[in-house]
Order: C-alpha cells, then structure tokens, then sequence
C-alpha cells in the first residue's frame, strides 16, 4: 500500500503544484510538513513497554510523517520506539536523510524577500517542523520572538 499511499512529487508540474499552494501560505520553497505521529500499541509485551513508554505514559510506536498542503501523505518513515524524540528519530528517516544530502528537489528554485522588500534566489526546497527538530536547512521551524525590534513593538 505505500507506493499507492505515499506519493513524492517528482514531475516538474507536481513539484511546482506543491510549492505553489505552499508559497500562496507564506512558505515559498516548501514541499511539505513533517511531524511525528505516536499509534498507541495496546498489545505491547512487558519486556518492550519501557522503550515504547515516553510523554504519554503509554506504549506508542512513533513515525515521522510528511505531508503536504492538500493533506496528502508523501512520507511515512519506519516506526521508532515510542519513547524517542523527534531529534533522535529524523536522522535515520529515508526521505529527509535524501532532502538534507540534497539528493532530492537540489535544483529546484524560489525567491525570498528580505526585510526592504528585495527578492533574493534560493535553491532546494525544505519542509515545515515544529520546534522539536534539529535546526537543519532543510526542516524551518518557527521562530519563538520576532527578530525585528519593529516587529516586537507592533505586536505589544
């Protein structure tokens, strides 16, 4: 079922498709969104229970999820014990190992705009984390305080 399931986008057009409706939201060079996501193992046998047991008090297995803006599923990593952070489990995932090596979407181009309104070219796309991850090029967490004073006094 994964290949019928998990579909990376690959064409040109699907490739622009993606990063359109991402850049539309404000996030121009972005393919998708990651985040882990815990399945509770009812079953699971006593001698594993304190591996898979981490914030929920509860066995879980953990996957790393990426998605994109339309809620399509384009990766599923293997799953990891339960009680394992989104820091330990991202490195051995397959489709960001090949994102952060740039053997995927290297190439492909988009404009950021700094803080005068000017356009400035990048190359290779990226995914939206929470603050949980690495702070890798390719996984762009959000910010926790503005970095522009102006930006601070507007927001007070």
């Amino acid at each position: 079922m994964f290949p019928k399931v998990c579909v990376l986008p690959t064409t040109p057009e699907e490739i622009l498709e993606t990063t359109r409706l991402y850049a539309e939201a404000g996030v121009p060079g972005c393919i998708g969104s990651i985040d882990a996501t815990h399945v509770k193992w009812n079953n699971c046998p006593m001698k594993f229970k304190q591996y898979h047991s981490g914030r929920y008090g509860f066995p879980t297995r953990s996957y790393q999820v990426v998605v994109n803006h339309k809620r399509q599923c384009l990766s599923v990593s293997g799953g990891y014990y339960g009680s394992m952070n989104d820091k330990s489990t991202i490195r051995s995932d397959p489709f960001v190992s090949r994102l952060l090596n740039k053997k995927i979407y290297q190439n492909e181009v988009f404009d950021l705009y700094d803080h005068n309104g000017v356009a400035h070219e990048h190359k290779g796309l990226y995914l939206i984390s929470d603050n949980g991850y690495h702070k890798w090029r390719c996984l762009q967490s959000p910010m926790k305080t503005p970095v522009d004073r102006d930006i601070q006094l507007e927001s007070t």
